[in-house]
């Protein structure tokens, strides 16, 4: 359905702007943040990072632990 109201080209920017904001979001939930806005804009990012480090490292030391 969306093809047929969205050129192309609009769809590539729509996925490249998703795949950018997929890398910000954070990878688990964060409870404590809360809903407000503001400190989801201000506290997801960090959060998002560490996340990222966090899986990686975890990552690292299950294949670590397998070979």
């Amino acid at each position: 359905m969306m093809q047929l109201q969205v050129s192309h080209a609009e769809r590539v920017e729509l996925a490249t702007v998703v795949r950018f904001v997929e890398a910000l979001a954070p990878t688990r939930p964060h409870p404590e943040v809360g809903v407000s806005l503001a400190a989801n804009l201000l506290i997801g990012p960090p959060l998002a990072v560490f996340g990222r480090i966090r899986d990686a490292i975890h990552e690292w030391r299950r294949q670590s632990s397998t070979a």
